[in-house]
């Protein structure tokens, strides 16, 4: 297979501008400039597996698949469509020191949301105080858990919790509200979007067997509500993976731009026609093939006279 990418074009490895993905840049730019934008997203990521050597491979002991790249995603809540999406190559040479790899990765994957109103969800390694006062103030309502030890909390979050189950504390400043719920642990939630006083109830099991309603603050709801968007995706991709070995780095991305094409198609074909479930996938891709391949022979002219 050759590239898709002129390689002449690429600076060197030494010059700030040179691109490590630049073999295939021209379909993770088509593919960010064409697919749209909903109102509720989250943000996440997931790894390509490849285990061979390359450059941009990233490790990941905590993570099912520990090698691989790195892909963060923004993506629909409901549907799993993803929006915009950003693979990782390690540090980057864009002078970037005032915010974290998380606030770094969020703030370039919502820029095209900005005074939309949208509302965008993160895990606990991209909450921070200070980033969701910065997309609120670009018009980007934010939701998150949020890691007790972090730079800007109030003490509470430190302080040994003394909450029965069901019972919550907040406090709120600037726009930004911190929860802390008690479940079966401790849930701490950073939001702009929810009344921090206002409640919900879930139903939890009890040691016998039994369940109950408990008492949740509504943003712990609002929360495990839209995260799932990447979630979504991925158990689509992964059904119908391309699922060969490659020995170039590039293949793999290629392969995987392709399938991440193919499942946002079928969502939207999905939506619009109001199927349910997975299995219609199966269909879907097998109705694209025929198209995509539809007239083409192997057999040369003179065989088909």
């Amino acid at each position: 297979m050759t590239c898709i990418n002129d390689n002449r074009l690429n600076p060197s490895r030494r010059h700030p501008n040179h691109d490590k993905l630049h073999k295939v840049r021209p379909l993770i730019t088509f593919l960010n400039n064409t697919i749209r934008k909903p109102y509720t997203a989250s943000v996440d990521e997931s790894t390509i597996p490849f285990k061979r050597w390359s450059s941009h491979k990233q490790y990941m002991p905590l993570k099912p698949v520990k090698r691989g790249y790195k892909v963060w995603y923004l993506a629909d809540s409901k549907t799993g469509y993803v929006i915009k999406f950003d693979i990782y190559t390690g540090k980057s040479n864009d002078g970037c020191t005032e915010n974290s790899l998380g606030e770094h990765v969020v703030i370039s994957l919502t820029q095209d949301l900005k005074y939309s109103n949208s509302l965008v969800a993160f895990d606990n390694f991209v909450t921070k105080v200070n980033l969701m006062q910065m997309i609120l103030n670009s018009g980007i309502y934010s939701i998150g858990t949020v890691r007790a030890n972090w730079k800007g909390l109030p003490s509470m979050m430190k302080d040994k919790c003394t909450l029965k189950r069901g019972e919550f504390q907040f406090q709120f400043k600037r726009g930004t509200a911190v929860i802390k719920w008690m479940d079966n642990k401790t849930v701490a939630i950073l939001t702009t979007s929810d009344n921090p006083s206002d409640t919900t109830l879930v139903s939890r099991k009890n040691r016998g067997g039994t369940t109950s309603m408990v008492t949740c603050p509504t943003a712990v709801a609002t929360y495990n509500t839209i995260m799932g968007g990447v979630d979504h995706f991925y158990q689509l991709r992964e059904r119908y993976a391309i699922g060969r070995r490659f020995r170039k780095w590039w293949h793999r991305i290629l392969y995987f731009l392709l399938d991440m094409a193919v499942v946002n198609a079928f969502i939207m074909y999905k939506t619009n026609k109001g199927l349910e479930g997975y299995d219609e996938q199966l269909n879907f891709r097998l109705r694209l093939a025929k198209q995509l391949i539809d007239g083409f022979t192997s057999r040369k002219k003179n065989d088909i006279q």
